[in-house]
């Protein structure tokens, strides 16, 4: 999974990205990776088993992609729209 900042929770923000932290850590996702600084609220108790990469730049998703998953692998990509995730994936489907 690679999640990005939820830009759009105004003053709430902070409290809201630590809520999802549970759903995560109780699912069977293997990996979550993070863009954006607001979505370290989300990482710091992620189980360390589930910790990927916070990743800085889009080049590093592509080598992501490229280096770490596997055929027949599962990504979930989330994130406001103003993060470029969305474009990111567009490319993606071309």
């Amino acid at each position: 999974m690679i999640l990005g900042d939820m830009l759009e929770l105004g003053k709430h923000s902070k409290a809201l990205h630590r809520q999802i932290t549970p759903v995560i850590n109780s699912t069977t996702i293997d990996k979550v990776h993070i863009f954006g600084s607001h979505i370290k609220e989300t990482y710091r108790n992620v189980s360390s088993s589930k910790k990927g990469l916070i990743l800085k730049e889009s080049s590093q998703i592509n080598d992501l992609i490229k280096n770490k998953l596997n055929n027949n692998d599962y990504l979930m990509i989330k994130g406001s729209n103003s993060t470029g995730l969305n474009k990111f994936t567009n490319q993606l489907k071309k």
